[in-house]
């Protein structure tokens, strides 16, 4: 390999790749409360990492409301490094007819008890956080229970109802509760750095229940990517 080469491949990976942002649909399948509409998924965020600084915060929010989507849902891992309040204020101009809503992701509880919380930061902001609850969102369909999947005790949710789990982390979709119509998540941590052809398919399914993983937008590892940052568009079918 010459040394052009390399430095090209370099280039990409630390430079072009991260520095790129796309909106990508997806075709998903759900049972009918949500067939017919979009949801728009944004994860790993990692804002004041490389690369994510409050103008592609800005960019970031304003090509998902350029999409339209009927709901926003932001998978967790929200902070490189800016701080709460500000990530927040951002966040709060992103728009859908159902709402925004999130969850956080291991990365997400501050390490200094004096640093403020993002989840306080988001819900100031009119963002409801997920986090052992759940929320029902009315459709022409029937009901939608939006509710938080993580480690720990299940969530009793109440009866009837298309149930869609968001997490932050990439669950087994194995063990993904059965009344879990469709799971959405953020990557496995490194995944922008996997090969594209060599990752699992975003859309997994298992018998009646399907799982979205989004690629996400930031990364773990001085923000080099081997793909360009994406906010997913799932077109629910």
């Amino acid at each position: 390999m010459s040394v052009a080469v390399a430095v090209l491949l370099l280039s990409a990976v630390f430079w072009i790749m991260p520095d790129g942002l796309r909106l990508t649909p997806h075709a998903v399948a759900a049972p009918p409360p949500l067939q017919g509409y979009t949801i728009a998924v944004i994860a790993d965020l990692h804002a004041g990492a490389s690369f994510i600084d409050e103008g592609k915060l800005d960019a970031i929010v304003r090509q998902t409301n350029a999409a339209n989507p009927d709901l926003v849902l932001l998978a967790g891992d929200f902070s490189g490094g800016m701080q709460a309040d500000i990530i927040a204020a951002h966040l709060s101009r992103l728009e859908a007819r159902l709402g925004v809503y999130a969850v956080l992701g291991a990365g997400d509880v501050p390490q200094d008890d004096e640093a403020p919380m993002i989840g306080p930061a988001l819900e100031k902001v009119g963002i409801y956080v997920l986090g052992g609850s759940y929320i029902v969102l009315g459709t022409a369909r029937g009901p939608v229970i939006l509710t938080w999947l993580g480690e720990g005790r299940p969530i009793r949710l109440p009866p009837g109802g298309t149930v869609l789990c968001l997490a932050a982390a990439v669950p087994d979709l194995a063990n993904v509760p059965a009344r879990c119509a469709l799971t959405i998540s953020g990557p496995p941590h490194g995944d922008q750095l996997a090969l594209p052809f060599l990752r699992a398919a975003p859309v997994r399914r298992d018998g009646g229940r399907t799982l979205f993983v989004s690629p996400g937008i930031g990364g773990a590892t001085l923000s080099a990517r081997l793909d360009t940052p994406e906010i997913s568009l799932l077109k629910i079918q």
